[in-house]
């Protein structure tokens, strides 16, 4: 299957193009450390209609850091007979071809995606990458800014926290909250309010 990737417009309006909102649960802090993806959820919305989503578990075919096990509650014997990275590979990239990716501290998200794809012999396609996190500590004062205080602050409800599905949605919430109170418009408006680029991967311009 070929597959056509693409960046987007930077003067399309947002609620008019394809948004990926992006979240992994991992083993740990850090793949540099030897920390593995065992959870990835991508959600693609275009205005208020769902493109298309992947929620799955991973076999991390390694060992799970407690610590992370405290903060998920993903265990082994969840992991057990889920698919690889590699298997779920073609799905990812397939959602990821429209070049825009939202998620809160995204480069963590981006980071560890690089990283799966790096271990597989391949390379993550570009993306253009939009962050939450950024907007909060800019623009407003919340008592911390990590997800939970905010849509907490915003009320935006949530199921639960620290789950790849769960965290894409109330991602989705604050994503739309800041959009429409900030004025944030096009692609452009949202990157020109965030500063500086927050991953590597491209550089806008």
């Amino acid at each position: 299957m070929v597959i056509s990737l693409s960046l987007p417009d930077l003067n399309a309006n947002l609620t008019q193009i394809p948004v990926t909102i992006l979240d992994v649960e991992t083993t740990g802090v850090s793949p540099r450390r030897g920390a593995r993806v065992i959870e990835v959820a991508l959600l693609q919305v275009q205005g208020n209609r769902v493109v298309a989503q992947l929620d799955t578990l991973i076999d991390p075919q390694a060992p799970l850091d407690p610590r992370a096990m405290a903060v998920n509650g993903i265990t082994g014997g969840m992991l057990a007979h889920q698919p690889t990275f590699g298997a779920v590979l073609p799905q990812i990239t397939a959602i990821l071809a429209s070049g825009l990716v939202v998620g809160h501290n995204i480069n963590f998200d981006l980071t560890f995606l690089q990283a799966e794809y790096g271990l597989l012999g391949q390379s993550l396609p570009p993306l253009l990458a939009l962050d939450t996190l950024p907007i909060a500590r800019k623009y407003y004062r919340f008592p911390r800014n990590n997800l939970q205080t905010i849509a907490q602050a915003l009320q935006i409800k949530a199921d639960r926290f620290h789950r790849a599905m769960a965290d894409v949605q109330v991602t989705a919430g604050v994503f739309d909250y800041f959009r429409a109170d900030r004025g944030l418009e096009t692609v452009q408006d949202w990157l020109s309010a965030q500063g500086k680029p927050v991953w590597r991967g491209v550089t806008p311009g």
